[in-house]
């Protein structure tokens, strides 16, 4: 049976099946270092952008954590992205301990695995654990399809709040999406910009 996902375009955000509200529209901070990671997600916050995407492999956690609580707004009404890298699965404790270090903003709104890899089970495990413990708020993955979530969810407890995968007009995932919706877990395109969809990732969209 097919699961509703609770868009609200007034406010932007889509209601995950961790109960937790996530705006639908925010800023990737791939590439982006130092001063420059620093200032950028300060313009966007200034803008009214509240959804900050981050990973450990972009190198920036803690730049993005400096904006975040240099920049006056409430915790709670900033959601904060970052993502586990297939290197880290050996020791997902450390490396969500290291991400809450660097990010230092109180606690991590949503943890993604970022790609497929050895270890991810007992990674994902990791990451409800840290839900459970208040560390993290919602957890997902990251270019995860068909295939690999049918071999992953029944080992995990947690139904994963969101998938993120390259999604545009030359890309349009027309098969995963909808399987993925049909789980009640919210689809964010990563490609070219943020943006989750719900219904309208469609053919022609």
């Amino acid at each position: 049976m097919k699961r509703d996902i609770a868009f609200d375009f007034k406010t932007k955000t889509v209601t995950l099946n961790s109960g937790y509200q996530m705006p639908i529209y925010g800023i990737v901070t791939y590439s982006l270092t130092d001063k420059e990671c620093v200032d950028s997600v300060t313009a966007a916050l200034e803008n009214g952008v509240r959804l900050i995407d981050t990973a450990y492999m972009y190198h920036n956690e803690e730049s993005v954590g400096e904006a975040v609580r240099n920049s006056g707004i409430p915790r709670e009404e900033i959601f904060v992205i970052t993502k586990l890298y297939p290197n880290q699965f050996s020791d997902p404790e450390s490396a969500i301990e290291d991400a809450l270090k660097k990010l230092d903003i109180g606690y991590i709104d949503m943890m993604l695995l970022h790609h497929p890899g050895t270890g991810d089970v007992d990674a994902y495990l990791a990451m409800e654990k840290a839900v459970a413990d208040g560390k993290i708020r919602s957890i997902g993955l990251s270019n995860w399809y068909v295939e690999e979530l049918e071999e992953l969810l029944p080992q995990v407890a947690v139904t994963p709040a969101l998938i993120q995968h390259e999604i545009h007009l030359y890309y349009q995932e027309n098969d995963v999406i909808p399987y993925i919706h049909d789980l009640g877990i919210v689809v964010q395109g990563w490609y070219p910009h943020r943006l989750s969809c719900a219904g309208t990732c469609k053919k022609g969209w």
